[in-house]
């Protein structure tokens, strides 16, 4: 490819990438270090921070390895079905991904909110809906919401791996005198 043709080609995203991300990052990165970056300085003494941070974390790590685990055990009990009803049963697993975040998120706040027809069928038997409402927008309430998108996702890049996955290695491992823990290991 000629040299000129690449740039012509690049020169969009090039420009998309200028506009939209080094400039606003220039812009506040300027705004952010006058007054000898003292801005940094409140915001790292602000405990809000710190509190945003902490839940950040928990919900990152909450998140992922729930829907790790749960997605792990879900595509393996997929593979080893027949082909008909690992179809029929991934078409059901893949339809949270066919749905907007937005629309989701909506739905979870008129399932789940405060005045949410789940939480006030809670309340019903008892449950607080404040107490519960809370509960979910907690870090690991959200991690909740969140896995109705991430395991799928697991699910969807596993599963080829396991239905493809060659156990003879495996068999011929454990012939040789490797105990099953060996094998996974190596």
């Amino acid at each position: 490819m000629r040299r000129g043709l690449f740039f012509l080609l690049a020169a969009p995203g090039a420009a998309l990438f200028i506009f939209f991300f080094l400039i606003p990052l220039a812009a506040v990165s300027v705004d952010g270090f006058t007054d000898g970056g003292r801005a940094f300085l409140r915001v790292f003494r602000n405990d809000l921070f710190w509190g945003g941070l902490r839940g950040t974390l928990v919900l990152a790590l909450t998140a992922s390895v729930f829907s790790l685990l749960v997605g792990f055990a879900v595509a393996l009990h997929l593979s080893r079905l027949s082909s008909t009803a690992r179809t029929m049963l991934v078409f059901f697993i893949a339809l949270p991904l066919t749905f907007s975040g937005l629309i989701v998120a909506y739905g979870f706040i008129l399932a789940y909110g405060r005045a949410g027809f789940i939480t006030q069928i809670l309340a019903m038997f008892g449950v607080d809906p404040a107490t519960f409402s809370r509960l979910l927008y907690s870090p690991q309430g959200l991690a909740f919401a969140s896995s109705y998108y991430l395991i799928p996702r697991v699910v969807m890049l596993l599963l080829p791996v396991f239905v493809n996955f060659d156990t003879t290695q495996f068999n011929a491992a454990e012939s040789l005198g490797a105990t099953r823990s060996q094998t996974i290991r190596d």
